[in-house]
């Protein structure tokens, strides 16, 4: 009788993947918490202001227009929020190792990014609230990505 050519062929499992160098998932996770964030925040900040070009605000005043709006400066914080869980998420789910080393120092990453962007050479009309915001969640935020990632990935395996 002739070989099954529908047969999958003999070979071994494939081994075990080691972990990933703890900069390949901060580097991930920094780049989609981050990444995705000023994508999206340009989009719906470039929207904005052109709303309000469109109903008469001179260009003088524009950014301190923008930032003055607290509904859109909160909405910018939600839209931060869930982009930096998505870049803990994505953290945890490279480094599979169920540590939380890996979201944290993404965190830590980008407060330095927001520091960076605070110590410009010129003024940003950014309140003082939102600016503390941005120091703050970035650090429970990432922690709650990995969280779900580690959730899921227990869930999966039982």
């Amino acid at each position: 009788m002739p070989a099954n050519p529908f047969r999958p062929p003999d070979s071994a499992p494939a081994p075990a993947q080691a972990p990933a160098p703890l900069l390949v998932p901060v580097f991930v996770g920094t780049s989609v918490g981050t990444g995705s964030y000023y994508l999206t925040a340009n989009v719906v900040g470039f929207a904005f202001m052109w709303w309000l070009t469109a109903t008469g605000t001179p260009l003088a005043r524009l950014y301190r227009e923008v930032y003055a709006n607290v509904p859109f400066v909160l909405a910018s914080h939600v839209l931060a929020s869930a982009c930096m869980a998505l870049g803990g998420y994505w953290a945890a789910r490279i480094d599979a190792t169920g540590r939380r080393r890996p979201a944290l120092l993404c965190a830590v990453a980008t407060i330095v990014l927001v520091l960076l962007q605070d110590a410009l050479p010129y003024d940003l009309p950014i309140p003082g609230w939102s600016r503390i915001a941005s120091l703050v969640l970035p650090i429970p935020l990432y922690l709650a990505g990995a969280a779900l990632w580690r959730r899921r990935a227990q869930a999966a395996a039982t």
